[in-house]
């Protein structure tokens, strides 16, 4: 009897150890399943952070170029010796086949990629070649590049140049905004166009009720003072600067004072504060432009022009302004008296 017990006491010890082991296995393995899934969490994790950080950085270094692009834009519409072509502003003279590309980043193995365009970005025969004028620039792409991660940013560059040396004629404290070119028959076409000053001789022009308009200086004549708000429809030179289809944001003619003083300094490279002066960027043609002022003697057919084929003179300032027939077509530079 006693060892038949015994027997059994054996037996249950043995089959408790098994449990035991069985259960010390499972838990084990449980175990090895957490720590299994916690390391490929942790893998999933670095790359997904590393991805992240990449894609931050091309970001960055896309964003950099942009700023560095615009700030030598600027530079180069400020130089005096600038021819105004892309490949010929120091910092874009690498310029091949459209691009600059620039891989000298503090960044290890990161780049950039600047592209130029005269209009939608996404319009791949808006690109424009090496060659081209910077002033016909409308649109700026940069790629940053950065272990394989690529990002891009993009901007839209205002045509409209702020004047130094000229003001609005009616508030000298405003200085005079001016279209980086002259009128064209379609938005960035590069073809130059002339229009009539008005139809059918017409002397007056039916202002706003915000006074706009203004002819109380000298009778019989006529001066847009502020950016027009209302159509010129019988004014042909008047409406195309104020039509945004052709101009962006829309602008107006020059009064007669305030084109004056942009051909003082578009032709006198030695005045002082010469915005326009010499260079390429924002070269006048050598003809003649239209003012939004009529003849003082003969207000129903005539209207003031000036003419950019004669340099200002000093002695003789008023030797390139011209009386002429309204129904003539000449070139048209549009402004305005505050920014876009």
């Amino acid at each position: 009897m006693i060892s038949t017990i015994g027997r059994f006491n054996n037996l249950a010890m043995k089959t408790k150890k098994g449990s035991a082991l069985l259960y010390s296995i499972i838990i084990l393995a449980i175990m090895v399943a957490i720590a299994g899934s916690i390391s490929v969490a942790t893998v999933v994790e670095k790359k997904g952070a590393g991805a992240t950080n990449a894609s931050v950085q091309a970001f960055q270094v896309a964003d950099g170029g942009l700023q560095k692009a615009l700030s030598d834009l600027g530079k180069a519409k400020a130089d005096p010796a600038s021819t105004g072509d892309i490949n010929n502003v120091g910092a874009f003279a690498s310029c091949g086949s459209g691009d600059v590309v620039v891989s000298d980043q503090p960044l290890s193995g990161a780049k950039y990629t600047v592209s130029f365009y005269k209009g939608d970005i996404t319009v791949s025969t808006n690109k424009l070649a090496c060659s081209a004028k910077i002033n016909e620039i409308k649109n700026i792409k940069v790629v940053g590049t950065y272990k394989n991660t690529v990002r891009a940013v993009s901007v839209a560059v205002s045509p409209w140049i702020v004047s130094t040396a000229c003001q609005v004629e009616s508030d000298s404290t405003k200085n005079l905004y001016v279209y980086n070119s002259d009128l064209e028959t379609g938005p960035a076409t590069g073809i130059k166009d002339t229009k009539a000053w008005a139809e059918n001789g017409e002397d007056s022009i039916t202002c706003d009720t915000n006074g706009k308009c203004d002819d109380a200086i000298t009778p019989g004549t006529f001066n847009l003072k502020e950016d027009p708000v209302v159509g010129f429809g019988d004014y042909p030179a008047q409406d195309a600067c104020n039509d945004t289809a052709l101009i962006d944001d829309g602008g107006r003619l020059p009064t007669k004072t305030e084109l004056d003083c942009i051909h003082k300094t578009a032709t006198n490279a030695l005045e002082a504060g010469d915005d326009f002066g010499a260079y390429g960027n924002y070269s006048f043609d050598d003809f003649i432009y239209y003012t939004s002022t009529q003849s003082i003697a003969m207000p129903t057919n005539q209207a003031i022009a000036i003419d950019f084929n004669i340099n200002h003179d000093n002695a003789s300032p008023d030797v390139a302004i011209v009386e002429s027939p309204k129904s003539d077509s000449h070139y048209v530079r549009c402004v305005r008296s505050s920014a876009p």
